[in-house]
């Protein structure tokens, strides 16, 4: 039951900066993203469509995970420069990581 609320707020509260996440809240929406991120990055390879389904989303989730990172930097009382930081190393991360997948696409091709 607290899974199903904790991803029905993340959906909610999409473009919500203002606010606060619990903890709970917090962990089991970023957990979620990077397992669901991993398993359609993988589903991605094998089916040889470069990383199309995962990039696809990571820019969906994009927002609302900036979004749960600034309501839970407001629960916790951390400051906002630390929000500021762990959204630009998020965007930074990610785009090193579509770089990264789509070189190794085009240089080694799908797996078949």
């Amino acid at each position: 039951m607290i899974y199903l609320k904790a991803l029905q707020s993340f959906w909610i509260n999409y473009i919500n900066f203002s606010g606060k996440a619990k903890r709970t809240e917090f962990w089991v929406n970023i957990l979620s993203f990077l397992v669901i991120s991993q398993i359609l990055l993988r589903v991605s390879y094998y089916i040889g469509v470069f990383s199309y389904l995962s990039i696809l989303f990571d820019l969906i989730c994009a927002i609302p995970l900036m979004t749960l990172v600034s309501r839970r930097a407001n629960d916790s009382q951390v400051n906002p420069k630390v929000t500021l930081v762990f959204i630009g190393f998020y965007i930074i991360s990610r785009a090193c990581l579509m770089f990264s997948a789509s070189l190794l696409f085009f240089l080694y091709g799908s797996h078949h």
